[in-house]
């Protein structure tokens, strides 16, 4: 085993060009031509039909798409890559079908040209000191149980533990992720004293805990909530490439910036998944090999004339997506909150759960307008043509309202789409749709 390189960086490197080995099989490959050696396809427009290989069936309901790279049965829901589809119809690892195929298609030789792996990282003292504290926190903590405060904690949030709608086991952790615990006394360096919070750990996509996130709660008779201090979340240690698994790894899944609105994404799109933990994460954190479709549920943020600071949340998914969804199915999600309200998935659940979805998007509508105090009373007739054209001007505002919004989210999309040449005429167009969905606001609450 000489020469053989074990430390944890040299390992990450690994990884790295694993990645990079499998997005160039996937730009290279034509879905069509690995599909069709074991399936006989019928070209039909954009899209290739054949029998499904995996179910029987006698009318052809299995699609291969070679501009999106994925095939798609209708009939038992098979979804895949070309890495996924060897993987299912060969019985193999990723690694077994990803070396598979680039013998048989000539890109062995690519495995070659390698630059050495980086020198370890030397650790520091400093560092030495925070992982110890991390894992004398880490195993310290204990698992949920049902009705104990982590566990309250997050049903007072709306949110339901992923096994009881298919992802994980109820008998364990009380049906949370096992990767969020319970500790009794974190100590909170600010407040000077204990406190029981919620731990979470990161891990890299190999299961590695790097670092660990604290929320820290506040328990009465009634409900669990935050503990209402300067600081209630605290990091531990350099989460950096890592994430907070929420579900095991599946080819569908989701991730989002926080926590808590992770899980109101899985429980509203049923997708197993994972928090990136930060907004740098989502913009930076490469996928798990084995994923291949893959939703950026991104929060709600403030708008701005600037769009380099505008919509932080969303941009983060978009660079996220157009960093590694190559060769993947990615789409980016956003709450779809009432106009002129910033929030995440979780606050989606905690109005449906109080009763205010969807009728709450009233709140953002105008006070109707009518006959001004110092004019006479007007007869029955007169009153009902003027409620009649309040509620016609009201009605088409709100039209149009919902026009520049929608024109404003095709414009924002663009711009995060855009290539640096067309950079300046993307930016022009998206502070034109801010411009006008603003001054249809400003008349709705006039």
């Amino acid at each position: 085993m000489i020469g053989m390189r074990t430390d944890p960086q040299a390992q990450a490197f690994a990884r790295e060009q694993l990645s990079r080995r499998a997005n160039l099989l996937r730009e290279r490959l034509r879905m069509s031509e690995v599909v069709g050696r074991v399936v006989t396809l019928k070209r039909q427009g954009a899209e290739w039909f054949g029998l499904c290989p995996f179910h029987n069936e006698s009318t052809a309901s299995f699609t291969v798409n070679d501009r999106k790279r994925f095939c798609h049965c209708f009939g038992c829901g098979f979804h895949a890559d070309a890495i996924g589809f060897v993987m299912a119809r060969q019985g193999l690892g990723f690694v077994e079908a990803l070396e598979l195929l680039e013998a048989e298609n000539g890109l062995r030789h690519l495995q070659a040209a390698r630059p050495a792996p980086p020198a370890p990282k030397v650790e520091q003292r400093e560092d030495a000191g925070k992982r110890e504290a991390m894992l004398r926190i880490w195993n310290a903590t204990v698992d949920l149980r049902p009705g104990s405060p982590g566990d309250r904690y997050y049903r007072d949030r709306g949110l339901l533990p992923p096994a009881e709608y298919g992802f994980g086991d109820a008998s364990v952790n009380a049906g949370w992720p096992i990767d969020l615990r319970f500790h009794a006394e974190l100590w909170h360096g600010l407040e000077k004293r204990a406190m029981p919070g919620m731990v979470a750990a990161f891990r890299r996509h190999d299961g590695t805990l790097v670092a660990i996130h604290r929320t820290y709660l506040k328990a009465t008779g009634v409900s669990v909530t935050k503990a209402g201090t300067e600081r209630d979340k605290a990091m531990l240690c350099d989460c950096k490439g890592a994430v907070i698994r929420l579900a095991d790894y599946a080819d569908a899944m989701l991730g989002g910036e926080g926590i808590e609105t992770t899980l109101a994404a899985m429980q509203l799109f049923k997708r197993p998944g994972f928090a990136f933990g930060s907004r740098a994460n989502m913009a930076a954190v490469d996928l798990p090999l084995q994923v291949s479709d893959f939703i950026y549920a991104a929060d709600r943020n403030k708008s701005h004339s600037d769009p380099k600071r505008s919509r932080v949340g969303e941009r983060a998914a978009w660079q996220g997506a157009k960093t590694f969804g190559q060769g993947r199915k990615i789409s980016v999600q956003v709450p779809r909150l009432p106009a002129g309200m910033t929030g995440d998935f979780n606050d989606v659940l905690l109005m449906k759960r109080r009763g205010e979805w969807p009728s709450s998007a009233k709140a953002s509508e105008g006070k109707p307008s009518g006959v001004s105090k110092a004019a006479p009373a007007p007869t029955a007739k007169v009153a009902l043509q003027v409620l009649r054209r309040s509620a016609e001007d009201k009605r088409d505002l709100r039209a149009a309202l919902r026009a520049a919004k929608a024109e404003e989210e095709a414009a924002f999309e663009a711009y995060c789409r855009a290539t640096p040449r067309e950079i300046e005429a993307a930016t022009r167009t998206w502070k034109s749709a801010c411009a006008r969905t603003e001054s249809l606001l400003q008349r709705s609450i006039a």
